[in-house]
């Protein structure tokens, strides 16, 4: 309840200080279409369910790029989805120290372009403009957006369209770390960054691309060799700075920049070989695992810096 007390009394800070902002809209013939010419939170604003979000999204100044030229498409909780919220949740966003994560929170309901329903699933991993994917699919209660579902479908505006959906989308919680620990294979890694002395850096705000090798990577070095590397703390940190790039980079992104600069301050070349990422002389294996400091490529090498 006191989620949606607060939701109604944005609404209400939302509208006074929007409203002008809403209605300055161009013009459009009412017996024609009356929402041509309308901005997207215009459209979402008349549903009469999105008040929450219309408000956040002022909070978070983000209002004045989401009516702007640039076509989106925003997945838009109702009322009721964000009165769902566990307790707390919505006002400890709306401090000003919650104003960052309240607008990557919004962004991550924002994709580029505008999406129809009929096209929504073409593409099921499409990525936010707080960077992560989301996964969409169609089930038996229509189309899926990770846990939510659309609740109203193609409400268009002149600058995208607009889904309700019935859960706020929550962003990825783990770093890079907990990432890598979850999807498994990277026991030697894990062991290595915390010999080193990095684990608190890489737990960090980031963003960082982690070129993370697998057990199996480290294998090939050889017993004798990773037992040694484990054992140097200098030369153990300078060899993990060489796999980590400042900076949120996915594997397509890594691939168009063809050289990237790591925390040892010495590039790592990506290329694509036969269809697969090439990382220096390593294989990228598995690509994209998304964190909230940053993303993890799986690559089945270690790579060695030049000894300056």
């Amino acid at each position: 309840m006191r989620n949606g007390r607060i939701a109604a009394s944005l609404f209400l800070v939302f509208a006074a200080a929007h409203g002008g902002a809403l209605r300055a809209d161009p013009p459009t013939d009412a017996h024609d279409d009356p929402f041509a010419g309308k901005s997207v939170l215009y459209r979402a604003a008349a549903t009469g369910k999105a008040g929450t979000f219309l408000s956040a999204v002022w909070v978070a100044g983000l209002a004045d790029a989401l009516r702007g030229g640039e076509a989106c498409t925003i997945f838009v909780p109702t009322d009721e989805a964000f009165a769902r919220l566990p307790e707390g949740t919505l006002k400890a966003l709306l401090r000003p120290e919650g104003e960052k994560k309240l607008a990557e929170l919004l962004k991550y309901h924002v994709i580029r372009g505008k999406v129809l329903a009929r096209e929504i699933t073409g593409d099921p991993r499409p990525r936010t403009l707080a960077g992560p994917p989301l996964t969409i699919a169609a089930n038996a209660h229509g189309i899926a957006v990770n846990e939510a579902t659309v609740l109203q479908a193609d409400l268009e505006g002149r600058n995208g369209v607009v889904h309700l959906i019935d859960r706020v989308l929550m962003p990825p919680k783990d770093g890079v770390l907990a990432v890598a620990e979850k999807a498994g294979g990277f026991r030697v890694l894990l062991k290595a960054v915390e010999a080193a002395g990095l684990s608190d850096a890489l737990a960090g705000d980031g963003p960082f691309t982690i070129l993370a090798p697998t057990d199996e990577a480290f294998a090939k070095l050889g017993r004798s060799t990773t037992s040694e590397l484990l054992k140097d703390k200098k030369k153990l940190a300078r060899v993990l700075s060489y796999h980590v790039i400042p900076g949120k980079l996915t594997a397509r992104e890594l691939v168009a920049r063809g050289a990237a600069p790591t925390l040892l301050k010495s590039d790592v070349r990506a290329d694509v070989k036969a269809g697969r990422v090439v990382v220096n002389k390593s294989n990228v294996i598995a690509s994209d695992l998304e964190a909230s400091n940053g993303i993890v490529h799986a690559i089945d090498a270690v790579l060695i810096p030049v000894e300056r």
